[in-house]
């Protein structure tokens, strides 16, 4: 892939929690630019990891990860999260903030000012944007800790949306959602990527619906790149059963969305 083609790349990296044996080795990977790539595979593969290292959080033992073709420890952190959002599995405590109050201070922390910043009215646009795309306008005056798992997924979300970030890292953005409320994710991000040309790398264990949004499939397993490219060509029979080791069909709709069942194993 050409660099100019990918935004955030990671060239050879390796890396081991402690001791144990390396979760990665000589791992690359480059993110489409523009596109929405989802990330998928058995559980303790390295799904999160992967998100972290590429967000800058969690540092490598070798290789390197290019954001916009610099080495990302080229970047200062306040440099760093004004183009790339990382939004985690586990989210940050904000109870007592309302979740008008959780976007402005996501808004304002991409300025990185000093002393007491105040919204401009550019600011407080963007942020009524933002509530309204995420369905949040109604929960704008509640507080953090009043709101659902799903609601306040929503919200952190938001919070870094309002940030208007190149690059935007989720870690299982859809947990606690339901379905509705997932798809009208998935349309926003997809909107997003279509009219904002937003990168997006998204974790997900749902593979049916992140294929009618995703122009990119990643499988991962055990800390490898197992397939890569558009959703009907790796989520095939062939790439899912050595994934999760179990069997799959894949449903015929006939539409080109492939929609693959997990099947029972065989005793």
């Amino acid at each position: 892939m050409k660099e100019n083609l990918s935004p955030l790349r990671a060239e050879n990296i390796t890396f081991s929690y402690m001791e144990k044996a390396g979760l990665f080795s000589d791992l690359s990977f480059a993110l489409p630019s523009g596109k929405m790539t989802v990330l998928a595979g058995s559980n303790g593969c390295g799904k999160s990891t992967l998100l972290r290292i590429l967000a800058g959080i969690q540092k490598i033992k070798r290789g390197r990860v290019l954001l916009k073709g610099v080495p990302l420890e080229h970047y200062s952190i306040a440099d760093r999260t004004k183009i790339t959002g990382f939004v985690p599995q586990e989210l940050p405590l904000a109870e007592n903030m309302t979740v008008r109050d959780l976007l402005i201070t996501g808004r304002l922390a991409k300025k990185n000012l000093f002393g007491l910043p105040i919204a401009s009215a550019d600011d407080e646009k963007e942020v009524e944007k933002v509530l309204r795309d995420l369905e949040l306008a109604e929960l704008a005056e509640r507080t953090c800790a009043s709101l659902s798992g799903g609601e306040f997924r929503r919200a952190a979300i938001g919070a870094i949306l309002v940030q208007q970030p190149e690059i935007l890292l989720l870690d299982e953005p859809c947990a606690a959602l339901d379905y509705r409320h997932t798809l009208e994710l998935y349309d926003i991000l997809k909107k997003m990527c279509e009219e904002k040309a937003l990168t997006i790398l998204l974790v997900s264990h749902d593979l049916i619906l992140p294929a009618k949004y995703a122009s990119n499939f990643v499988l991962m397993k055990k800390g490898r790149l197992i397939a890569e490219g558009a959703p009907e060509e790796v989520l095939c029979k062939e790439n899912l059963e050595k994934v999760y080791d179990i069997p799959f069909e894949i449903l015929s709709t006939g539409i080109s969305t492939p929609v693959p069942i997990p099947m029972e194993k065989k005793k």
